[in-house]
Formats: C-alpha cells, structure tokens, sequence
C-alpha cells in the first residue's frame, strides 16, 4: 500500500469519528484503489470463485452443491481453521485444488459448451447482467477479457476462431482467472 493513501485515510476516519462510510468513500474513489498495478495481486478464495461463478451463471441449483465445491478446494464455509481465518494467498492454490477449481469452471459453464451462444443466450436470460455483457456483439474479445480477468492470460488465445461463448469458457479456465 501506498504510505500517502494509508495516512490519507487514517486522518479521515479519525476526522469523521471513525465513521466507516467516509473511510470508505476515500479508498474507493481513490487513485490507488483503481491503479492497474493493485490489479491481480491475490489470489481468489474458493469463496470468490464459486460464488462469483454461481452468480455470473444466474445458478439456480442446489446450494449444497456449491457448498461442496468450497469444501473440497479448502475453504468451509463459516468454520475457518482458527479465529484468524482461512490463510489465503498461495495457500488456495494446489494441485488438487487447481483440479477441483477447473473442474467447477467445466460445471458451471456447461449451458455455454451446449449449442454455443444459444445456449449461453438462454444462460443469460435465467439471471446475468455480466453474461448479457459479454454476449453483446460490438464487445470485443479483448473487452471482453478485459472484463473477466485482473491480469493478461497465461494461455495465448487464438480469439479469431472462437466464438463469444468458447473465448469466454477458455478465459474461465485460464490460470489468470485465479487472482482479482
């Protein structure tokens, strides 16, 4: 973190009685904050990934299934390993849990691999905005990338024989979709 924004926002909680609304109205409109380099430092939790796929597919299946796909990447719900929390950071990242983490990604994008942009079509209309983003024509694929990922893709892609649907599906799968 930037020293001048740490001190910035320490005298404005301090400022406004410790009002959390004022600290946070500074960090988020902040320069920092919005900076490219702050952009994929971490690596996501299972909790980041599952349920911002979960609400990117507009899931409407059993929760308990989603429950379990934490579970099995190490991270229980609401029973961290100790009053500190889950570790994070490279903790999350296994080769076990590189596995399990993928196979959720071919779970949930399953509607897009089924007739392509049909069925991602009809993916969208049960629930996503950011789905209905991506499927917008004048989007293009680095846009697009833009959109889903922190940080450049690990894998080069060949974007010119990829519809909306499978460019979509391959950035999922990517390693880069692991950090925010």
């Amino acid at each position: 973190p930037h020293a001048s924004t740490i001190a910035a926002a320490a005298r404005v909680f301090r400022n406004s009685n410790y009002s959390v609304r004022a600290l946070l109205r500074l960090l988020l409109n902040s320069q920092v904050f919005w900076a490219e380099e702050t952009r994929g430092c971490q690596i996501k939790s299972p909790v980041d990934m599952v349920v911002g796929l979960a609400r990117f597919s507009g899931w409407q299946g059993d929760v308990k299934l989603l429950t379990q796909q934490m579970n099995g990447m190490g991270q229980k719900l609401f029973r961290p390993p100790n009053v500190k929390g889950w570790p994070g950071g490279a903790a999350w990242i296994s080769s076990i849990s590189l596995r399990k983490r993928d196979n959720f990604v071919k779970t949930i994008t399953k509607p897009l691999r089924r007739n392509d942009v049909l069925a991602a079509g009809d993916m969208v209309r049960r629930k996503s905005d950011m789905g209905s983003l991506m499927l917008e024509l004048e989007r293009s694929p680095e846009a697009i990338q833009d959109l889903f990922l922190a940080v450049p893709t690990v894998r080069k892609l060949s974007l010119d024989h990829l519809s909306p649907a499978a460019h979509l599906t391959a950035l999922l799968h990517d390693p880069a979709f692991q950090m925010k």
